[in-house]
């Protein structure tokens, strides 16, 4: 009669510092000494007790038993260290069983009997339990740390984190609030931005070249002005932000203005591409730039599509003038802003009462679950149930339980009921002062947000609002027909 030696811990981390598995492996051998069990072998992992894969250790401890017939125990400090679920230390139990070896657990010390067995698999259950739940307390923990405005993962280039705490690198963060503020201008591509920023010294945390495709996603990233994004969910951080709110959303305005060709340039610099409709054929005009010996620019929308006989011809800027014209005679701020702000109350208490309603819900549903697996453990404990079954029923419930709590963590940030009528609000205070900025991008994103296109009627542009502003038109928004003289060749 020999005995085999089996410790395991989740972490590199603990298995480093020693936390776990020289302490098992002691007290397993003082066990094995007691009782006088020659020691045929110890065999180690350091790795997740949710499946097999990666753990050698406990492998090699399987062909061993099998090939090795004097071995008759093995020997853990407790079941969940070869399993973390109910199913898979079964299974090894069984492998087991089938070459003449039984399990001894140091700490819980079943009996080999009846009661022995079931308790053995009781505690087999809640070592399946105690994970899958510790995983959802963790995420409640993480989630918690988030509302607290604490950042828990690894930060952007930019940052330095130390003891926990987010601090700014002040050799790289130079570097990335030149990239935003270059990049809000509209005018420089992300691949000479990367080119010029990496001649100036700005590598990744590992020590790489910053990409044009990792510079886009670190210019979307709202941490750089002060934001936390996780799974689609924002809060506000305690961190320092590298740049203004302000200046993030011009990036993504840019990100946005972007066709699938890159042309952002020409889309900025011509405030109504994409807008205006030819009044012979229907189709968008297409904007075009051209500077002239002298140094003179002509800007104009012409209609030139691939097999069109259609040659109109407007220049842009009293077309432009005229339909900022329009848009300001709109007054959004003294006609639609009082009436946004009453909608966005009323509906923001909508919006409360329906979130308190799923909440209750949501809980309500969430102590079901545990009813079911408290129900399902006790019947697998009773052999009522099916090994493959079990696997099946908890797998179920399992993911909803993960369903419940990420739908718990979403439902108080929804706000999906108010965020249309919240983005229109901004619209509407905003028009004026967007539309007089000398900036392209807020030019363009004034236009954007009230204009849906423009037609040239009897040679005179006439802006079509959006369906949004055509709801309030009654009370508040009547878009004005003003003629202004274009050319037309």
């Amino acid at each position: 009669m020999s005995v085999l030696l089996y410790a395991r811990v989740s972490t590199g981390e603990q298995a480093e510092r020693d936390l776990s598995i020289p302490a098992q492996l002691h007290a397993l051998r003082r066990r094995a000494t007691d009782e006088r069990w020659p020691i045929a072998g110890e065999y180690q992992d350091v790795g997740s007790g949710k499946t097999l894969r990666g753990r050698t250790g406990l492998l090699s401890l399987l062909r061993h038993a099998s090939s090795d017939r004097t071995v008759d125990v093995l020997l853990v400090h407790r079941v969940d260290r070869l399993a973390r679920n109910i199913y898979g230390y079964l299974t090894l139990k069984g492998k087991l069983r089938r070459v003449g070896v039984r399990i001894v657990s140091l700490v819980e010390g079943f009996d080999d009997n009846p009661m022995g067995e079931f308790l053995e698999h009781i505690m087999a259950a809640h070592a399946e339990f105690y994970s899958a739940n510790l995983g959802l307390e963790i995420r409640k923990g993480i989630d918690e740390s988030l509302r607290r405005g604490r950042w828990a993962r690894a930060v952007p280039v930019g940052y330095l984190k130390e003891r926990g705490r987010v601090l700014i690198d002040p050799a790289r963060s130079p570097m990335m609030r030149e990239a935003f503020e270059r990049f809000a201008t509209g005018t420089v591509p992300t691949t000479t931005l990367s080119d010029e920023l990496h001649r100036k010294g700005l590598v990744s945390r590992t020590g790489k070249r910053v990409t044009a495709t990792g510079l886009c996603r670190l210019l979307k990233n709202p941490f750089y002005a002060g934001i936390m994004r996780v799974r689609g969910i924002e809060h506000d951080g305690t961190h320092p932000a590298l740049v203004s709110r302000e200046v993030f959303a011009r990036v993504q305005e840019v990100f946005r203005q972007k066709d699938s060709g890159g042309r952002t340039r020409i889309r900025l610099e011509h405030l109504l591409s994409g807008k205006v409709r030819c009044p012979s054929c229907g189709k968008n005009l297409i904007p075009e730039r051209h500077v002239k010996p002298s140094g003179r620019v002509y800007s104009y929308y012409r209609c030139h599509w691939a097999g069109s006989t259609c040659r109109y011809l407007t220049a842009a800027e009293p077309l432009e003038t005229e339909v900022v014209r329009q848009v300001r005679d709109l007054r959004l701020a003294e006609r639609a802003a009082p009436i946004l702000r009453r909608q966005l109350r009323e509906e923001m208490r909508r919006e409360t009462a329906r979130q308190a309603e799923q909440v209750r819900a949501l809980r309500a549903g969430r102590r079901g679950l545990d009813v079911q697996y408290r129900q399902l453990v006790m019947r697998m404990a009773n052999e009522l149930v099916s090994i493959g079954a079990y696997e099946k029923e908890f797998t179920d419930i399992h993911q909803a339980m993960r369903a419940c709590e990420s739908r718990l963590r979403a439902v108080k940030v929804d706000g999906e009921e108010t965020r249309g009528t919240q983005a229109l609000l901004e619209i509407a205070e905003n028009c004026e002062a967007w539309l007089a900025s000398p900036d392209p991008v807020l030019r363009r994103r004034a236009v954007d947000g009230v204009v849906e296109c423009i037609e040239i009627v009897g040679g005179s542009p006439e802006i079509i609002v959006r369906p949004a502003w055509r709801e309030l038109r009654g009370q508040t928004v009547d878009a004005p027909a003003v003629a202004v003289p274009v050319d037309r060749t």
